[in-house]
């Protein structure tokens, strides 16, 4: 058995901080969780679609900065590490939301950018649909080149 978990909190601190403690439920977006399974046997759990939606623009050096977005990585990863090295959750995954800007399909809005790479395009439509690495992609880059060890 292995449990999905939705992570569209907005800290990653649910875990520790939120009196999450192993055999109780947790709150994951609409899904109620069981992190153990019974006789106090922990389930492998895989982290899905865990991301955040800001609106984000071209600066006029041309560069697209979501300093939003990498604090918000590195504090659910630095809470991730923690829940697997200190707690010893049997994490076997992680995934974002998505990796590239797409268009939300509860708002049908393009300006609510998801991913680390930038798509040109609006909520009309309207764009050159030409993607630019934002600089979460850079910091993600080099957090996957150290398997995780640098979250600077």
């Amino acid at each position: 058995v292995i449990a999905f978990l939705r992570l569209w909190l907005t800290r990653p601190t649910f875990m520790i901080k939120q009196g999450f403690s192993f055999g109780t439920p947790v709150k994951a977006a609409a899904y109620s969780v069981r992190p153990t399974s019974s006789g106090g046997l922990m389930v492998e759990s895989f982290i899905v679609e865990n991301g955040l939606s800001k609106s984000g623009k071209v600066s006029e050096d041309g560069k697209i900065h979501d300093p939003y977005r990498v604090d918000y990585l590195r504090d659910h990863f630095r809470e991730i590490l923690k829940a697997v090295n200190t707690d010893r959750v049997p994490l076997i995954g992680y995934t974002m939301w998505a990796p590239i800007d797409l268009i939300s399909l509860s708002s049908r809005e393009a300006e609510k950018r998801y991913g680390f790479v930038f798509v040109d395009l609006d909520n009309s439509g309207n764009g050159t649909y030409q993607r630019k690495k934002k600089d979460s992609f850079f910091w993600m880059k080099k957090v996957i080149a150290s398997n995780g060890n640098d979250l600077e």
